[in-house]
C-alpha cells in the first residue's frame, strides 16, 4: 500500500493528487455518515420494541359512570383487578 501511494505521488502532480485526495476524503464522509445514519434507523427501531410507548392512566382507564375520577382513582383502578393493598403497612 506505501508503495502504491508513493508510486502514485511521485506519478501525479500536485493538482492531481489534491483532486484524488479531496474526492478519496469526501467518500470516506459521505461513507462514514451512511453507516451512522443506518445505526441511528437501528438503535432507533431496538429502542423502540425493547422500550415500548406506555400508554397514560387517562387512556387505560374508560370511565363509564357519570362521576369525574380523580387521579387517585385512576391510578387504582389502572392497577386492575388483582392489586391488593399491602396490609403490613397498616394498623387496623
Amino acid at each position: 500500500m506505501l508503495e502504491i501511494h508513493l508510486h502514485l505521488a511521485s506519478v501525479l502532480s500536485k493538482s492531481d493528487w489534491s483532486l484524488i485526495d479531496q474526492l478519496t476524503f469526501n467518500k470516506a464522509i459521505r461513507v462514514g455518515d451512511e453507516r451512522r445514519s443506518t445505526q441511528l434507523r437501528k438503535f432507533a427501531r431496538l429502542h423502540k420494541t425493547q422500550h415500548p410507548t406506555t400508554k397514560t392512566s387517562k387512556e387505560t382507564v374508560i370511565n363509564l359512570s357519570d362521576r369525574k375520577l380523580d387521579d387517585g382513582l385512576t391510578s387504582l383502578l389502572q392497577k386492575g383487578p388483582n392489586y391488593v393493598v399491602d396490609s403490613t403497612h397498616y394498623t387496623y
